[in-house]
């Protein structure tokens, strides 16, 4: 280091990840000099670091500066400081397992920024270390939703009969009127904790027709008051009558003509994860 210390604090300093680079500042656990990222609710906040600069502090001409704690993103200066001048500075700047928050914690992402001239004014010299740690509370009982939006329609739609994609020309999900899309994804973030769900869904766009529908309808009331086949062969007469033998044997087997396109989605699967979904301005590690 630039100064005299104990030799096994030296030893640890030089020896370790954690040992403070010329003007930074990194948070570790109290007690610690190796970087951490996460804490929880109810953990204390240490950093360590270097300073380079002066703030005018009367005829003393030592390395200082104004040490913030802010929520990710917010202005570089604002809520309470801890001057490094009362925190017993090395000789050339160097500071360790200062405290800057105290249990119980809010949970968010926080970046840490040092005034290097006490001036209040952000320029070239200050420190900002963006994303420099995260507090997480309880992991909340997030569940993805059924669908994701944008109009999807369920695949399953857990009926009695257990038929899928209920609109479809053709049994279930036909391949001849179904087109398989790209996996879609959404995120649900919970700010009371810092944790987000993510939640995937394969999606499906298949054709359909007001035949179709109507002949599903009717398919599906018979499975709910469990009728036996003849309601089904009810079903396919009504079908023949309304739109014609021609139009319904084709139907039959997903084929057209069809009059819409419905969009369907399945869950496939959820990953929980600590901090905000991913986007402008998020915080990863």
């Amino acid at each position: 280091m630039k100064h005299l210390v104990p030799v096994t604090l030296l030893s640890l300093w030089l020896f370790t990840p954690g040992h403070a680079r010329g003007n930074s500042v990194e948070s570790t656990y109290c007690g610690d000099v190796m970087y951490q990222s996460t804490f929880t609710v109810d953990e204390p906040v240490c950093v360590f670091g270097d300073i380079d600069y002066t703030c005018p502090q009367g005829y003393v001409n030592l390395p200082g500066g104004y040490l913030y704690v802010v929520p990710h993103g917010a202005a570089p200066f604002s809520g309470v400081y801890i001057d490094l001048y009362s925190v017993g500075l090395g000789y050339a700047g160097d500071f360790y397992d200062v405290q800057v928050m105290t249990p119980p914690l809010t949970p968010g992402d926080y970046d840490l920024v040092i005034d290097e001239h006490c001036d209040g004014v952000f320029n070239t010299d200050d420190v900002r270390h963006d994303c420099a740690f995260r507090v997480v509370g309880d992991p909340p009982s997030l569940t993805c939703a059924e669908t994701p939006d944008g109009g999807y329609s369920p695949e399953d739609p857990g009926i009695s009969s257990g038929s899928l994609c209920r609109g479809t020309c053709g049994g279930d999900c036909h391949e001849n009127a179904c087109t398989t899309h790209s996996e879609t994804s959404t995120c649900n973030y919970d700010p009371s904790s810092n944790y987000h769900l993510t939640c995937t869904y394969s999606t499906m766009e298949c054709g359909s027709h007001a035949g179709c529908r109507e002949h599903d309808d009717c398919y599906d009331a018979c499975a709910t008051a469990g009728e036996s086949w003849e309601c089904w062969r009810g079903c396919d007469l009504e079908c023949i009558s309304n739109f014609g033998v021609i139009n319904c044997g084709r139907w039959a087997f997903g084929h057209g003509p069809y009059d819409s396109q419905i969009q369907y989605a399945s869950g496939t699967g959820s990953t929980m994860g600590e901090g905000s979904c991913s986007g402008t301005g998020a915080c990863t590690w």
